[in-house]
């Protein structure tokens, strides 16, 4: 059981955003693509209750790994600074088997997107760049007071702001 805060910033300049964190000394840089898949009950109780089941799959070109992803509504207010919500997670083997489960369990895809994402590590936070259809978003995950020193250090400080999943 863990404690998710995060912010996301939209219209960065990833290029200078690399730049920035190189010289930060951020770990990683490494890309990989991932599969995401929302479930919901067929009456949308999840959804209306703000809970989040989703089956990630990501794959680098060197190996795989699949997550099953519990957040529970969140704890922070929607016009909050960050968004806040415990997250349960664990590890999956077999995709496949784990959607034919929860699909048994009369589960409904409700959502599936894809994204391209670039990942990066700076002090305790993490920095994910993600490339969706509609959007190029970054994605601070960590502390909120080194969330927003890590703003202002990478130039993300003066680029719009969302909380919105």
């Amino acid at each position: 059981m863990a404690l998710e805060i995060e912010r996301k910033y939209l219209e960065v300049d990833f290029d200078s955003l690399r730049r920035r964190l190189r010289q930060c000394g951020a770990q990683g840089g490494d890309v990989h693509l991932e599969r995401n898949r929302i479930y919901d009950l067929p009456d949308g109780s999840l959804r209306a209750g703000h809970h989040l089941l989703r089956l990630r799959s990501q794959e680098w070109p060197d190996h795989a790994q699949n997550v099953l992803t519990l957040k529970l509504p969140p704890v922070s207010a929607p016009d909050a600074a960050f968004k806040v919500r415990e997250e349960r997670e664990t590890p999956v083997t077999d995709a496949a088997q784990m959607h034919s489960i929860l699909e048994g369990l009369g589960y409904v895809v409700r959502a599936c997107y894809e994204k391209i994402r670039e990942t990066w590590r700076l002090e305790h936070t993490s920095i994910d760049m993600d490339i969706v259809p509609f959007a190029r978003v970054v994605e601070l995950e960590g502390p909120e007071e080194e969330i927003l020193r890590l703003e202002a250090l990478l130039g993300l400080d003066d680029v719009p702001v969302s909380t919105q999943s």
